[in-house]
Order: structure tokens, then C-alpha cells, then sequence
């Protein structure tokens, strides 16, 4: 039984699905753990698949990562929360390849934040 498992487990150098890459939040980032997209093989940063950005995270730390994920060959997507596009214009502006896709998602910050300004608007119109 053992020795099926262990035949059946893919080594990460050989492993061809690709992955989707999300660099957010920590609740948005929870939210696509939850749905399966985390892959990690280890402790250390470079060894995931995903970062939670917060207010102590250095922006130097997030475009290292950010351009760590585009060279990574089995990521296919990667994610990136409003907030934190706005902080890597520069170096997303640099990426050639076309995969990884990079996709810009809301944020509930960015959400509440747009509704609020929906409604500011419609109170000038009425």
C-alpha cells in the first residue's frame, strides 16, 4: 500500500500541470487557498505558489516574487489583488511572455471602495 502511494506522488521537477499564482491579501489569498490552488514544497517563500501581502511586506520582496512566478515554467496563471497591481505597474509593464496570463481581481477593499464611489455618485445625481 505504501509503495503505491509513493509511486503514485509526482516529483515537482517532473510534474507537468501548471499551477495559478496569486500574490494578495491575506483574505483573498485564503479564499483561493481554500478552493485548492496552494502548492508548496516547502517552508520558504520561493517554495509556494502564492504570497500574502500585508502592510509590513516590502514592495522590493513583492516584485521579487512577482517576477519569480513568471520565470517559474508551471505557472500558468497568476493572480495579482488591485492592491497590489498598483504597487508592480512597473515590472508588470516589463513581462513579454505570454504565459503566465496575469489577471488583475478585486479585492474586498477595492470593491467596497468602488460601491462607495457608486454611491457618492448617484447622491449627486439625485
Amino acid at each position: 500500500m505504501a509503495k503505491a502511494r509513493a509511486s503514485s506522488r509526482r516529483s515537482i521537477s517532473t510534474d507537468t500541470r501548471m499551477l495559478i499564482g496569486v500574490i494578495a491579501d491575506m483574505e483573498t489569498t485564503i479564499g483561493f487557498l481554500l478552493a485548492g490552488i496552494g502548492e508548496t514544497t516547502g517552508s520558504q517563500q520561493m517554495e509556494k505558489n502564492f504570497m500574502i501581502v500585508t502592510q509590513e511586506t516590502r514592495i522590493q520582496d513583492v516584485e521579487y516574487y512577482f517576477t519569480y512566478l513568471c520565470m517559474r515554467r508551471n505557472i500558468g496563471v497568476v493572480f495579482v489583488a488591485s492592491d497590489v497591481r498598483k504597487l508592480l505597474a512597473q515590472v508588470i509593464s516589463r513581462v513579454t511572455k505570454t504565459i503566465p496570463i496575469i489577471l488583475e481581481i478585486p479585492t474586498k477593499n477595492t470593491i467596497v471602495q468602488s460601491l462607495d464611489h457608486k454611491q457618492q455618485m448617484l447622491k449627486k445625481i439625485h
